[in-house]
């Protein structure tokens, strides 16, 4: 699972009792508390740390708090962190425009209001989340597309290629050439439509929804396996559903995610015919599901990347697929606030694909 590191505070202060009270005030946010004493140790951090908000005591010897943050807004890797001023005098409109002019985003008169201090650390640390989730998720588009890209030239490679076959087939007259240059061009037709159905579930799957509702699962696996009712009966698979929890959710993105799930277990099975099992099991906080099959398996080397967009750990000649369905998966789980992942079977043939759901409130 993605370990996700805390965000980082500064605080700059030449008196060590003013740094052990901020400690203690900051304690209860889930921070990671750096202290400074002087202005040139301020710097010297921001060198090699991402701070969400740095807290800047104005009045310092050597270098005051106006000197720190001009010289923080010349570094590039920090020119973008917020500064919340800290002084013990009231703040005139020359010192506030002084401020501002060297990149303060607000000021705060000490003695500190702790509920007032608490409130705009709040603030910073929700919108220093949400501007790393957004990066987060623009490298993720980024790679995607490229991969995406990838993948859709290659079966367009090869319509080219079979285009320009079936051209000479035809001034040879050789009919059973053209039969089955247009049959490679059809295949890479079909395949490209898969991508490209496959790429707009993912979107899909990824797109948030104004309303949540409550899902009986029970229902929805039912659902599901009508959905895959071909596949089953064509490979024989036989599927035992323990009794579901409801929960809150989109039903047609949680009956997505069991047909993938099922649907995967179906698809890479073994000589035996499909064995699958969907478990559930309430822990104090949330539902753990479980789907388990006596396929091919996993290595435990591919666990994690197995939920990457446009991932294959098989040749497309053995099984067919655009790579794409764990990773809409993932993406529904964790619009729904859960976690998902897999291992090896314990057993040794198969492999188990976990994922968690709140308790519906």
């Amino acid at each position: 699972m993605m370990d996700i590191q805390r965000p980082k505070i500064l605080v700059v202060d030449d008196r060590e009792e003013n740094l052990l009270a901020m400690q203690h005030l900051l304690a209860g946010f889930r921070a990671q508390i750096i202290s400074a004493s002087s202005g040139n140790e301020a710097l010297s951090l921001a060198l090699v740390h991402s701070f969400a908000l740095i807290l800047l005591d104005v009045q310092m010897p050597g270098m005051d708090g106006y000197e720190v943050a001009s010289l923080l807004r010349e570094n590039s890797g920090s020119v973008n962190q917020p500064i919340i001023f800290l002084t013990a005098h009231g703040v005139s409109s020359e010192h506030m425009s002084q401020g501002y002019g060297a990149g303060a985003v607000d000021y705060l008169t000490k003695p500190i209001d702790p509920e007032i201090l608490k409130s705009k650390v709040k603030i910073f640390l929700e919108l220093s989340e949400g501007r790393n989730l957004l990066e987060q998720k623009n490298r993720e588009l980024q790679d995607f597309a490229q991969l995406a890209a990838h993948d859709l030239k290659a079966p367009l490679r090869g319509i080219g290629n079979f285009a320009r076959f079936l051209e000479e087939d035809i001034e040879a007259g050789n009919l059973e050439d053209v039969r089955s240059s247009l049959r490679q061009i059809d295949a890479g037709v079909v395949r490209m439509g898969r991508l490209i159905d496959g790429l707009l579930d993912f979107a899909r799957a990824g797109r948030a929804c104004e309303t949540q509702e409550s899902v009986d699962l029970n229902e929805v696996i039912e659902e599901a396996l009508a959905l895959l009712a071909d596949p089953c009966k064509e490979a024989e698979a036989e599927v035992s559903v323990s009794q579901l929890p409801t929960v809150r959710g989109d039903r047609s993105r949680l009956t997505q995610l069991l047909q993938n799930l099922v649907g995967n277990a179906i698809k890479f099975h073994g000589e035996e015919a499909p064995k699958i099992k969907l478990l559930c099991e309430k822990t104090q906080d949330e539902w753990t599901f479980q789907v388990v099959d006596n396929g091919i398996g996993i290595e435990e080397a591919d666990c994690e990347q197995v939920f990457n967009p446009l991932t294959r750990l098989h040749a497309l000649s053995k099984f067919e697929g655009a790579g794409i369905g764990l990773a809409s998966c993932r993406k529904i789980v964790e619009w729904h606030g859960g976690r998902i992942w897999a291992e090896p079977n314990e057993s040794g043939q198969g492999s188990a694909f976990y994922f968690t759901l709140p308790l519906a409130s």
